[in-house]
């Protein structure tokens, strides 16, 4: 009886724990999906911290641009949600909620129009002549 137990006992353990390490793989590669998908999308900010893969391109500003942006977050809020939080680490649980919420934030956002306003005091085109300054080509 005790063998059984223990085999029973064993086997909810190896489930448990490969639970936890699928859940932590899918988001840890969503993570890194979406780090991809930033640098890619945001050309600018990406050469600012280093990255010079996207040295020729600036960000898609145009209404198509940005609506398929949103829609990528959108996609991106969606798969989120796809990923069991109480399966991973409380780490992971923590960066998972500082993540969802940053995309639900700025997938709330787009409904106000915030990006039909080009200017505002810290971006926009009228700061485009300092951008070459900050940036190392």
């Amino acid at each position: 009886m005790n063998h059984l137990r223990i085999g029973l006992a064993a086997a909810l353990l190896s489930l448990s724990a490969g639970a936890l390490a699928g859940a932590t793989e899918d988001f840890a590669a969503l993570l890194d999906e979406h780090w991809e998908w930033r640098l890619a999308s945001s050309p600018v900010m990406a050469s600012m911290i280093g990255d010079r893969r996207f040295n020729d391109q600036w960000q898609d500003n145009s209404l198509a641009g940005i609506e398929r942006r949103h829609n990528q977050r959108r996609d991106f809020l969606r798969r989120v949600y796809g990923i069991e939080r109480t399966a991973l680490s409380a780490a992971d649980q923590l960066n998972y909620e500082l993540f969802r919420r940053q995309l639900q934030d700025d997938v709330d956002e787009y409904q106000f129009n915030a990006h039909l306003m080009p200017f505002v005091h810290r971006g926009g085109v009228q700061n485009l002549e300092n951008i070459t300054s900050q940036l190392r080509l």
